[in-house]
């Protein structure tokens, strides 16, 4: 099982410091070599930028740390036994998946507790119909799948996506996208479509409050 990490790279080389320990910001040698003979070599560290980063994630809107599609939308592989293999399966799944997937495939059950403290219950379903060739969707058009990123919302059902992008990359405003149509999320849907946007805003309050959602002021 193989999935990419949460979009492309928005980081430029100038703030990446930040990211550094000081021992290595303070220890000249240990300073990174990002010169173009020792790209992608040790010591190399190179970070292009929100302009390149949006880039790279196209056609998908925005990129890493943010709620956009290019930000939550990954490719997954998956192979092993049981799988079919050798095709490309379009179903929108999410990463709280993966646990009944493995679930499922090992014959396991959730255990209710552990060491005689409760498990959380899990929020997603099973890839394995999808993986198995049998079904061709994890999700039904009814379902409701919602995320959060450094106070970005999300909620989704079917095709449809609710989205507030916060500050600095969005303006903290609710939109609502076609995502079948509209992958890019150039075409908003809000004022044509008030109260499944209302529907959606109010499904992620309630996950929000499910999951404890802290959003920082």
């Amino acid at each position: 099982m193989l999935f990419e990490t949460n979009g492309c790279q928005r980081i430029s080389i100038v703030n990446l410091c930040c990211y550094v320990p000081a021992k290595m910001r303070k220890n000249e040698k240990n300073q990174f070599d990002n010169s173009i003979d020792n790209l992608g070599n040790p010591m190399s560290h190179y970070a292009y930028g929100m302009g390149w980063g949006s880039a790279c994630s196209g056609p998908l809107d925005l990129f890493k740390m943010t709620v956009g599609e290019g930000g939550i939308r990954s490719p997954l592989i998956i192979a092993g036994p049981g799988v079919k293999g050798g095709r490309q399966a379009d179903a929108f799944s999410y990463v709280w998946d993966i646990m009944p997937t493995i679930l499922e495939f090992a014959g396991k059950p959730h255990p209710e507790k552990y060491r005689d403290r409760q498990v959380a219950r899990m929020l997603g379903k099973s890839l394995k119909g999808v993986l198995t060739g049998s079904t061709k969707a994890v999700y039904n058009e009814d379902d409701l799948v919602g995320g959060e990123m450094q106070n970005g919302k999300w909620m989704r059902q079917g095709d449809l996506k609710a989205v507030s992008v916060a500050p600095p990359y969005g303006a903290g405003i609710w939109h609502l996208y076609n995502l079948a149509d509209d992958p890019g999320e150039t075409n908003d849907l809000a004022n044509d479509k008030p109260e499944t946007l209302k529907k959606l805003q109010a499904a992620w309050d309630r996950y929000a409050k499910d999951v404890g959602v802290v959003l920082s002021k």
